[in-house]
């Protein structure tokens, strides 16, 4: 139920996993606001898929209702399910706001109450979330408050994939061609219709990917020279001057470099916090070799190759236990007596010299007047032999 005054247009979601009923609240001068009351049977499952088509393409929404999800977070005192892991984790990634109300809502005699009333919200606060027993339904009404001057816009980590020739074939069936136009009133209409049906058929022909990773922040001196640059882009593409042309390749250039180096100082800063001491180092380290695989070759043993990692490590050290073996005691005194007979009678037979007389110095000066008395041409040609 929503109040007449209040100006608002319904929306339609088709979803696999939700029944639901939205609309969009219009604000003069503010966003609009989207608000879908979502109901889940426990027999059908869920995707995550699915709870991002109800947030797609939407600045701020806020979806509650039954969902039969369980959770430790918002419901303690019950077994967590596998829709209450989705949603979850669904939150975690988005950072999206989960609320729930601290009392039970669905009320059980037998058994354990379950909160299983929830609301998500995207862009905006929910200040004050009740369960309110004043029905006779074992499911209580859930008040949600919420506050409209404090909106926070979640991060942007998921990547959009469209399949265009769906998209073609929505936008086609859905957009009127040709409206009738006869004053400003249904011009904006007609805008309004057009954006509604675009945003529609982009949602539901989109598959998405998570990220899972921190974004990386950037500085807001680099935003501004990315939206300085997106400015002059424009202006050289509706007048193709080639000053803006190259003012635009410099601005570029000058860019990619800030973004370079603002990626080099952070992981700078991850070197230098990095330590040996606890997990950080391994941490990192892990999360670079992360998703690679290393192909490490087989060693060849006693009994042929080896693969596994067991087998290689026994090999090492059966061959560094033979190889720092201690000497045994005592020694063989006939083995040593034969190997003193060798090393003498080797000795004995190679005892003769066979080296030449030394050159005195006499022969040295007279070799060395006869080289340089011949000429240049014989300069080069310098031989001392010895008497015999």
């Amino acid at each position: 139920m929503i109040k007449s005054s209040i100006p608002h247009h319904q929306v339609i979601i088709n979803n696999n996993s939700f029944e639901n009923t939205a609309i969009k609240l219009n604000r003069q001068g503010d966003p609009p606001i989207t608000i879908v009351s979502a109901y889940r049977s426990p027999r059908k499952p869920m995707t995550a898929e699915d709870l991002h088509q109800m947030f797609r393409n939407q600045g701020h929404v806020l979806v509650a209702g039954d969902l039969n999800a369980k959770h430790a977070s918002w419901s303690p005192l019950t077994q967590q399910n596998t829709p209450g892991n989705i949603i979850r984790r669904f939150c975690d990634n988005t950072g999206y706001s989960l609320i729930a109300p601290s009392e039970p809502t669905f009320i059980r005699q037998n058994y354990n109450s379950t909160t299983i009333d929830i609301a998500i919200c995207k862009g905006m606060t929910v200040t004050d979330c009740s369960s309110i027993s004043e029905l006779s339904s074992d499911h209580n009404p859930v008040l949600f408050e919420v506050s409209l001057d404090n909106f926070t816009s979640p991060a942007l980590n998921t990547y959009s994939f469209p399949n265009w020739y769906k998209f073609q074939d929505l936008l086609t069936n859905t957009l009127p061609g040709n409206p009738k136009i006869s004053n400003p009133s249904d011009i904006e209409n007609a805008i309004k219709n057009f954006n509604d049906c675009y945003n529609s058929a982009l949602s539901h022909s989109s598959t998405f990917k998570s990220i899972s990773k921190p974004l990386l922040s950037i500085p807001l001196f680099i935003r501004d020279k990315i939206k300085a640059k997106n400015r002059i882009r424009k202006a050289w593409q509706i007048t193709k001057n080639p000053l803006l042309k190259t003012q635009l390749n410099q601005m570029q250039k000058a860019i990619k470099k800030d973004l370079n180096n603002h990626k080099n100082n952070i992981w700078n800063e991850l070197l230098t916090e990095a330590s040996p001491d606890d997990d950080s180092l391994f941490k990192l380290v892990k999360t670079i070799k992360k998703n690679k695989t290393f192909n490490v070759p087989p060693i060849i043993g006693p009994m042929g190759l080896l693969y596994s990692t067991e087998d290689k490590v026994d090999l090492f050290a059966d061959s560094l236990e033979s190889s720092f073996q201690v000497n045994p005691e005592p020694s063989d005194a006939d083995f040593v007596d034969h190997v003193e007979e060798k090393v003498s009678n080797f000795l004995s037979r190679n005892s003769r010299r066979h080296t030449a007389p030394l050159t005195s110095p006499q022969e040295s000066a007279d070799a060395s007047a006869v080289a340089f008395s011949s000429g240049p041409l014989t300069r080069s040609l310098f031989v001392l032999t010895s008497k015999q």
